[in-house]
């Protein structure tokens, strides 16, 4: 188990892929019409794993920031990654890459934790572990000279002028740092969360709580940022949505209680952040014979290779002249690729003959043990009756010959 484990994400949101999307038109599902209010997306991972003065490896960590990093890149994000660094090495990361990328209000930037956290003062206090940072239970000074104080942090947060910033903790840790508030019970209107600025933080669990060494908050992150926490389908993930979603769900999985708040700073906890969805999937089909014909039965169009669909069930009908038609139903919820092989019908009935053949070879077995088994029946019941027919036949014997010993002795005696 991670011992008070801190997962820090601060998410930024994008649909672009690595270039500007100021000015964008997009469109909802709802079919309501948006300019893009943000131009970039940056993610900077840092993970620690390998920890040297004190405190027990994270050996899941290296994985789990790679499945961040991807899931990321997918929703368009540029992503950085640092891992393992020492003492100042931290805050540097944190602030160089704010240097860098935090002071243009349209950019959104995201920034992911993975690895050790302690709270002191009641958890008042909140820090971030370097891979050389020593055990506070052994070095409390040391400790606080070389681990990150999230007050650091907080500050950084203050001073980006980017609009959007969600802090995401795969950890219990205290509350304290943000905010608290009880959760919407529906997500804000879209509009308004984009037009304000926002620093919003989301824990895996409260101060005191264990968090496994394999995580379930980052995968069901994930999921959630592809379309699981989209609780009223608009076509968007809030971090409100992200907070209720996590909320409801991830206690169902592990004895954590996610907990949800903004920055104490009523400018910064206006908006909410946001993740736009995929509205069309791609869909390709690869059928082995090449020459099938492919055709989607619940809907009008025409089937094409990568055509573009709506979230739902579909009947795909597979013919090829030769070959058994197969008709198959599946969920399109994402980009997907089905594999079919379709069965030559000719093959089939050589299949099926020998199939038939060896049904009738086995029968004649069957038929030709069960005529060896009564033959052989027949014998020990021959055999049977001719032993008793012996055995009826010494005793007669044996009776005539004891008749016969009588009669002498008789005629002896007189």
């Amino acid at each position: 188990m991670k011992t008070i484990h801190l997962t820090l994400l601060l998410v930024l949101f994008s649909v672009a892929l690595f270039g500007s999307t100021r000015g964008m038109q997009i469109k909802t599902r709802t079919n309501e019409t948006i300019m893009m209010p943000y131009e970039n997306s940056y993610a900077l991972l840092v993970g620690v794993s390998d920890y040297t003065n004190g405190w027990p490896d994270l050996e899941s960590v290296p994985y789990e920031i790679e499945k961040v990093k991807v899931a990321l890149e997918k929703q368009g994000f540029i992503v950085k990654t640092v891992i393992d660094p020492q003492g100042n090495e931290l805050f540097d990361s944190y602030e160089n890459f704010v240097n860098e990328y935090g002071y243009y209000k349209e950019n959104r930037l995201l920034f992911f934790y993975a690895g050790h956290g302690f709270s002191t003062n009641g958890g008042k206090k909140g820090y971030l572990v370097p891979a050389d940072a020593p055990n506070p239970n052994q070095d409390m000074r040391g400790f606080k000279r070389n681990a990150m104080n999230m007050g650091r942090l907080i500050t950084l947060s203050r001073e980006m002028e980017s609009k959007h910033a969600l802090f995401l903790f795969d950890s219990c840790f205290s509350g304290t740092i943000f905010k608290t508030r009880a959760l919407p019970k529906q997500p804000p209107y879209i509009r308004k969360s984009m037009s304000k600025p926002v620093r919003q933080f989301i824990t895996a669990g409260s101060a005191n709580e264990e968090v496994p060494s394999s995580s379930t908050f980052t995968p069901m992150f994930i999921n959630a940022i592809e379309g699981e926490g989209d609780l009223n389908e608009d076509g968007y993930v809030t971090g409100s949505e992200l907070g209720i979603h996590l909320s409801q769900s991830l206690p169902n999985y592990s004895n954590q209680s996610p907990q949800y708040g903004k920055i104490k700073d009523y400018e910064l906890s206006q908006g909410d952040f946001i993740f736009f969805l995929k509205s069309k999937f791609s869909l390709n089909v690869i059928v082995e014979p090449s020459s099938a014909s492919i055709e989607i039965l619940n809907i009008k169009p025409k089937f094409f290779q990568g055509m573009k669909l709506k979230k739902g069930t579909y009947r795909l009908k597979i013919k090829n002249e030769g070959y058994v038609t197969q008709v198959i139903e599946g969920e399109v919820s994402k980009d997907v690729t089905i594999e079919v092989v379709l069965t030559n019908i000719q093959v089939l009935k050589m299949k099926e003959e020998r199939a038939l053949e060896e049904k009738r070879a086995l029968e004649e077995e069957r038929l030709l043990e069960e005529e060896r088994m009564r033959e052989e029946k027949q014998v020990r019941e021959e055999e049977r009756l001719l032993a008793e027919e012996q055995a009826l036949e010494e005793e007669r014997t044996r009776e005539e010959e004891r008749l016969l010993a009588e009669e002498q002795a008789l005629e002896e005696e007189r």
